[in-house]
């Protein structure tokens, strides 16, 4: 970013947790102009997860629905905060893979 003559930037699954968003804030002074939150349903979450083969002895669907449990769990403050501040951009995935699998 110092070395950059732009002042946007795009960072990625960040900030997860309310502790975040207020030192990211904090720290940088800045607070993001838009936030995308890719909305897709627990059991197309678990679906991927699941056929991702990454090997991971712990990709079981118990395991996957704790994970996205506590993903919800810090994570939906964050998106109510941006929602509330009028921030939020909701994406269905749904929406995409058929915008994606139209491209020539």
């Amino acid at each position: 970013m110092e070395s950059s003559d732009s002042n946007k930037f795009l960072i990625d699954g960040f900030p997860r947790t309310e502790e975040n968003r207020i030192a990211f804030e904090k720290f940088t002074g800045l607070e993001p102009n838009v936030v995308l939150f890719f909305d897709c349903p627990e059991e197309e979450m678990v679906k991927r997860v699941l056929n991702r083969n990454e090997g991971r002895v712990d990709d079981n669907i118990d395991t996957v629905k704790k994970r996205l449990k506590v993903f919800e769990i810090l994570n939906l403050p964050v998106i109510d905060y941006y929602s509330k501040r009028g921030k939020l951009h909701k994406a269905s995935i749904w929406k995409l893979n058929y915008l994606i699998t139209q491209c020539p």
